[in-house]
């Protein structure tokens, strides 16, 4: 996995750079991107955790986008919630088995289901630029009722270190900087702190799912 990944992804990229494997999800400039890229992203994933060239995953967005919404226009709403909450549960699966480091870059506003992906990285590095967090009647469907758990804040506002992400790195360095972090991070094995973390991941996705489709 040494080049750029484009074969079988449109919703994504996919690359290694110097031991990080690299996952971009497409976002559009109003940060949303098609419910087809969580394939994708597992995929990829799936990938990178058998590549002994890939010492860890870095996932982050496009240009300064990272994700506030999933989008299926072809779908009813009970479809969509369905495929989206099956979906997720099958990537937060592969999350908890992975035995290699999964950083989230939030290199721009993470909100929603955005911010359900970014935590369930082991590091949350975002801009501070973004903002971060889950608007007032959002529903879980992707671990977040037990990921948001390692922060305080739930609510939208600004990236702030201890409060809804892990690091705040300046924009125009961003990218630079998060590099830099997850290799000096390399010796760390915090895929053993996510699945302690993560323990009670089934029982969370059933409940999600049972509430997240009775709000359709």
């Amino acid at each position: 996995m040494s080049n750029l990944r484009v074969e079988g992804y449109d919703d994504i990229v996919f690359w290694q750079e110097d031991g990080i494997g690299v996952i971009v999800i497409k976002s559009s400039a109003e940060s949303r991107a098609r419910i087809r890229f969580f394939e994708e992203i597992i995929m990829a994933l799936t990938a990178a955790a058998t590549d002994e060239n890939v010492r860890a995953v870095a996932i982050t967005g496009m240009n300064r986008n990272f994700l506030k919404e999933v989008v299926y226009p072809d779908e009813n709403s009970i479809k969509f919630r369905e495929n989206l909450t099956r979906l997720a549960s099958a990537y937060l699966s592969l999350i908890y088995t992975m035995e290699k480091n999964v950083y989230t870059l939030l290199n721009g506003d993470s909100t929603d289901i955005g911010m359900e992906i970014a935590l369930s990285g082991d590091v949350v590095i975002a801009s501070a630029s973004a903002s971060l967090g889950y608007s007032r009647n959002w529903k879980f469907c992707c671990g977040g009722s037990l990921t948001s758990l390692r922060f305080p804040a739930l609510e939208i506002s600004q990236a702030t270190a201890g409060k809804n992400c892990d690091i705040v790195f300046q924009s125009d360095t961003f990218l630079d900087e998060s590099k830099k972090f997850i290799q000096r991070d390399y010796g760390y094995s915090r895929f053993l702190m996510r699945r302690r973390r993560m323990d009670n991941l089934r029982i969370a996705l059933l409940e999600e799912k049972e509430e997240f489709l009775r709000s359709a």
